[in-house]
């Protein structure tokens, strides 16, 4: 007769592998890992009492570091992912649910609660966050680069919530503040790189948000040690926006300029808050902005993927990039989310507390909607090897290397 301690050897060698069999069954059904890259590399080239003082923030800030690796998938029903839409994009969202669902996709349909956007204008600036320009100084006087060593990445963790100013600025301002930009918006750090980062903007009308974005993400962008290279896409003739079409048009001038690991697409109205929201190069296709002000720092559905999004340049390859039929407001973000999955790419999030922006106030006029949205996205998993980077056909109209950024202009018909 077997004794007690081989029978619990037995029963938990058993647990073991039960264990091991369902993470492993659970890893491969995983279709939205949220995530940061923890770096916990220290090269001591910062002083700690130096870099992270209170001379850095406006008031008090947040000092107890934040849980950096959460994993959820997308059956996942949970209060604090309660999330909320605009009241514009209620139906829409609707429409986006049912389509994606009937692909097979896992939906969280429960966590859908749309509310009315806010009717009163949002805060003019983030008091309670350091201080990019004082990041800047503390740089310059304190971080001793090498151009034969890597550039280091232990100071990224030591500042997290940042000050955000959202009011208009003015371009000269904002050109003598940035002293540190190089003609076409690039910069690049004396030591060597983690990564050569591409910043795509679709553009149209919008010079009152694009300096205060300039001025915000320059300084964020610096504060990582990355070589980048800020383009923004004109949108100049009389067709209604494609924002898509214009996300296919940057990647590929992008790549014509240099030879970059990958590329943020980013929308000209949104300020990264915090500093740990890594820009260089996502493990697979990420979703950057995972809680914006204006909704209340919550998804408005588990698959959404607008905003800010990043993707290795081979991976944006894979997907054909975005689809180029969506003209008008609303669409192509979804479509994109549908390519990933039909290529069977991973889709990652910087966890909630990381991943926050501001939104810039404005307002989508009704006709800026794309009245077809809904039937172009019943052919997205059909479409992604027919439309998109393939089938990409435009015209530049004006390429000019600005102080601040590079300026694209082109006709998309």
């Amino acid at each position: 007769m077997p004794s007690i301690k081989a029978l619990y050897g037995i029963l938990l060698s058993g647990l073991v592998l039960y264990f091991l069999i369902y993470s492993l069954i659970v890893k491969k059904l995983l279709v939205v890992k949220i995530y940061f890259e923890d770096e916990t590399r220290s090269d001591g080239r910062f002083r700690q009492d130096v870099l992270y003082d209170s001379s850095l923030k406006a008031s008090k800030v947040i000092t107890k570091p934040f849980s950096l690796i959460h994993e959820v998938s997308i059956g996942e029903n949970s209060q604090d992912a309660a999330d909320v839409s605009r009241k514009e994009k209620q139906d829409f969202t609707g429409e986006i649910l049912s389509f994606l669902e009937g692909l097979g996709i896992p939906m969280n349909t429960g966590d859908v609660s749309p509310v009315n956007i806010p009717t009163t204008p949002l805060p003019r600036v983030n008091p309670n966050g350091a201080s990019l320009p004082i990041l800047m100084r503390k740089l310059d006087n304190y971080l001793k680069l090498s151009t034969d060593e890597t550039c280091p990445t232990s100071h990224l963790r030591k500042v997290g919530l940042l000050a955000v100013h959202n009011n208009t600025v003015d371009k000269e301002d904002v050109a003598h503040e940035l002293y540190f930009v190089d003609k076409g918006g690039q910069w690049k750090p004396n030591c060597k790189p983690r990564r050569k980062v591409a910043i795509v903007v679709p553009f149209r009308d919008r010079y009152a948000h694009l300096y205060t974005f300039l001025r915000h993400v320059h300084q964020f962008l610096r504060w990582q040690l990355l070589d980048y290279r800020i383009f923004i896409i004109e949108q100049a003739d009389s067709e209604r926006f494609n924002r898509g079409m214009l996300m296919n048009v940057g990647f590929t001038e992008a790549m014509k300029a240099a030879n970059f690991s990958c590329v943020i697409f980013h929308d000209v109205d949104l300020l990264p808050e915090d500093a740990r929201n890594d820009y260089s190069c996502p493990s697979s296709p990420r979703h950057m902005s995972t809680a914006v002000n204006s909704l209340e720092y919550k998804l408005s559905y588990k698959t959404l993927f607008g905003g800010v999004e990043g993707f290795w340049s081979e991976h944006y390859h894979k997907v054909n990039g975005f689809p180029n039929r969506f003209w008008g407001w609303g669409g192509e973000d979804d479509d994109l989310y549908v390519r990933i999955t039909e290529k069977r790419l991973g889709l990652t999030r910087p966890a909630q507390m990381i991943g926050r922006y501001t939104m810039l106030h404005h307002v989508h006029a009704d006709d800026d909607a794309n009245p077809q949205r809904f039937e172009e996205l019943r052919i997205s998993g059909a479409s992604v090897d027919t439309d998109g980077l393939k089938t990409l056909t435009y015209s530049v109209l004006d390429y000019k290397e600005m102080p601040l950024y590079t300026m694209i202009s082109v006709s998309l018909r």
